[in-house]
């Protein structure tokens, strides 16, 4: 599926069921301003990991946070394990917004962390909606992110004095905990700030998540890891869904090329540990005047 496709007629989300995140027909925006994004029609489901990909500025961000209830204002629908959830004018109620939580967590693109939080009170947080940080599932969910991060060592540490790839990781770790006994985990660029080597080790743990059944939507930069990793991929330009289908459909030159405005070679690679695929590297250069 390619450039154009982003409504149901083209082949876009199925009728909402009871398994995962569905957009339909959104158009969003922040406040009185007009809308960055939309209509959008899409749907994660178990199992299957979505890589959102585009340009800064094109809507990747807001297709995330539409389904948060939080900043985001909009039109048309989106549903939560065939729950269509509230929030459309800016906001949800308490009950709402704990039951979303408790089945949808996310991994920020910021930290939001502030004051002297160790990583163990940060890594906590993510059972606050769960009511469980200090019992056994909640320890055990915890533990078990962190060791999945790579962050376990870190426990005692303030958040605050890690490098910025270390908190990413404890972010990443955050959002696992959350999503432990959930059903959708959203990233937004998580592996933003992070070496290679934990940009790859985050990655994995994001397939794995999948593969245990969570539907995982990332928004990326990076087509490699889109390519090596993801079941699906939905690109998005100024707003709009240009194309989705699989890696090898749309991480192509021919329609990535209209929207980033440079060209795209892919050279064989080896791949690591954890991917879906073959190991591909994709790099990218001006396009020629004649190309």
């Amino acid at each position: 599926m390619h450039a154009g496709t982003t409504g149901p007629a083209a082949g876009g989300a199925a009728p909402p069921d009871a398994t995962g995140l569905c957009w339909e027909a959104l158009t969003a925006g922040y406040g009185g301003g007009p809308p960055v994004l939309g209509p959008v029609w899409g749907a994660a489901r178990p199992g299957e990991l979505v890589a959102l990909l585009g340009p800064n500025g094109a809507g990747k961000t807001t297709l995330l946070r539409s389904a948060l209830g939080q900043e985001v204002r909009y039109r048309g629908a989106i549903h939560l394990l065939g729950r269509r959830l509230g929030g459309a004018g800016g906001g949800v109620g308490t009950r709402e917004a704990r039951w979303r939580a408790q089945r949808l967590a996310y991994v920020p693109q910021a930290g939001g962390v502030r004051f002297g939080f160790t990583v163990a009170e940060v890594l906590a947080m993510a059972r606050h909606a769960h009511g469980d940080a200090g019992g056994a599932s909640g320890r055990s969910a915890i533990a078990a992110a962190a060791e999945r991060c790579g962050v376990a060592g870190l426990m005692d540490r303030p958040h605050a004095a890690l490098s910025g790839g270390q908190q990413r990781r404890v972010l990443l770790a955050r959002g696992m905990a959350q999503a432990d006994g959930g059903a959708v985990l959203l990233a937004d660029e998580p592996t933003a700030g992070m070496d290679p080597a934990q940009a790859e080790a985050a990655m994995a743990t994001l397939r794995a998540a999948a593969t245990g059944g969570l539907a995982v939507v990332a928004t990326l930069h990076d087509l490699t890891a889109a390519w090596r990793y993801a079941d699906a991929v939905w690109l998005l330009a100024g707003g709009r869904l240009v194309a989705r289908g699989t890696p090898e459909e749309v991480i192509q030159d021919a329609v990535l090329r209209p929207v980033y405005g440079t060209a795209f070679e892919r050279a064989p690679g080896r791949p690591p540990p954890g991917a879906a695929r073959g190991g591909a590297v994709f790099t990218a250069g001006l396009a020629s005047a004649d190309a």
